[in-house]
């Protein structure tokens, strides 16, 4: 979909020349290449950073012990973005508790397959739309009715 202001200078695929296109690709690969490195970097930082051992304050282990872990344990701050999420939690913060849940593997698999069937099924929707032009997806109710019943 072209952006707003001008789309008339916008030159289809088609009308371009075997050259330009080869040329574009081959940037939109360099650029493609550039992302993932990035991505994978970032990846990489976040992992070293989450495996960080801080050094802890005297109250903030005496916490850590309250909730049950054990004092000789040196956290990392994954662990302990974990239990700060899991305070959260505690506190009735629905977010926090679907977070725990999805991280922990508690997600029902039903609830996946649910969003995935519903998923598949607005695909369906919107295939049939655009061959046959707008679907009507309300549920059919077939008056069963004996016909001395019927208004």
């Amino acid at each position: 979909m072209p952006r707003e202001g001008r789309p008339e200078n916008l030159i289809p695929n088609d009308q371009r020349s075997p050259e330009e296109l080869r040329e574009m690709t081959r940037k939109g690969g360099i650029k493609s290449g550039e992302a993932r490195r990035r991505k994978r970097d970032t990846k990489a930082v976040a992992k070293l950073v989450l495996e960080l051992i801080p050094k802890l304050p005297p109250n903030t282990q005496a916490s850590l012990a309250k909730m049950g872990l054990d004092p000789a344990t040196q956290p990392d701050v994954r662990l302990l973005a974990m239990l700060q999420l899991a305070q959260k939690a505690m506190n009735g913060d629905f977010n926090a508790i679907k977070m725990l849940l999805d991280y922990g593997g508690y997600i029902d698999a039903r609830t996946q397959l649910d969003k995935e069937r519903l998923k598949l099924e607005k695909e369906r929707v919107q295939f049939q739309s655009q061959q046959q032009g707008p679907v009507d997806t309300r549920p059919v109710i077939i008056d069963t009715r004996p016909e001395e019943d019927q208004p």
